[in-house]
């Protein structure tokens, strides 16, 4: 838990993504049986994943999760866990059950994987206090969006994150709020380890990089509404801003 929730299961979706190419498409008739059988197994994994980390579908190039975003709860990470081992025993049986060689490895695999990452949570949660930057979560999510590369029409998203990011949407826990109410859970427990002094400051360093780095986006004009106008910083470099001419 030194990183934001979300990060610890980068490394397993990028697994899954390496297994199922390309995710959540549907697999072309020259492609060979098993990986076909190999990728709906995968995205099995992938939805419970996405699902919870929605920031992490747009990164894959999904962009009917753009305007959502990830609230970390202690709660909502249960609720993944729960959904997780519920793959992960359909995984196994699967496994059982499997006559295809190369498929049987790859569900070895992501079966691994699942339950190292289920040890490394465990120990996290019952020994360690993490550090979690809110302005790296945030850029995050936003970079995405915004960056040169993405279709236009993804980039109006970037206020729904913002919103949502900060509370102001209906149902929605400011994210700082959550990484506060994370940390204070952690440190109520006996024994347990606080990030080290390096980190807490290498982290607290790379702020400045991360809000320069939103603010290298203001060239990109985004519509905006006027009940977005909380949004829009005195700052001429803001993230986002209401285009010359509806602003004059």
């Amino acid at each position: 838990m030194k990183n934001a929730p979300a990060s610890r299961w980068f490394p397993l979706l990028t697994l899954c993504v390496a297994l199922s190419s390309p995710a959540f498409t549907q697999t072309r008739p020259e492609t060979p049986g098993w990986i076909a059988t190999s990728n709906n197994y995968t995205n099995l994994l992938l939805s419970v994943q996405i699902k919870h980390h929605p920031e992490l579908g747009s990164n894959q190039g999904l962009s009917e999760y753009d305007t959502q975003i990830a609230q970390p709860t202690l709660a909502d990470e249960d609720k993944e866990r729960d959904e997780t081992q519920v793959v992960l025993v359909k995984l196994k049986a699967a496994l059982a059950q499997e006559k295809q060689k190369e498929v049987q490895q790859d569900l070895q695999i992501v079966i691994r994987r699942i339950e190292l990452q289920f040890r490394e949570d465990d120990f996290q949660r019952a020994r360690e206090v993490p550090f979690l930057n809110a302005s790296g979560a945030v850029f995050g999510g936003l970079r995405i969006l915004l960056d040169e590369q993405t279709a236009n029409e993804r980039r109006a998203a970037v206020v729904a994150r913002i919103r949502k990011y900060a509370g102001l949407e209906s149902g929605y826990t400011p994210l700082t709020e959550i990484f506060k109410q994370r940390v204070k859970e952690q440190m109520a427990k006996p024994g347990v380890v606080y990030p080290a002094r390096i980190e807490i400051e290498t982290e607290l360093g790379r702020t400045s990089s991360f809000v320069d780095g939103m603010a290298a986006f203001g060239t990109l004009e985004i519509p905006l509404h006027k009940a977005d106008d909380d949004l829009i910083a005195p700052d001429p470099n803001s993230v986002v801003r209401r285009p010359a001419a509806e602003s004059a």
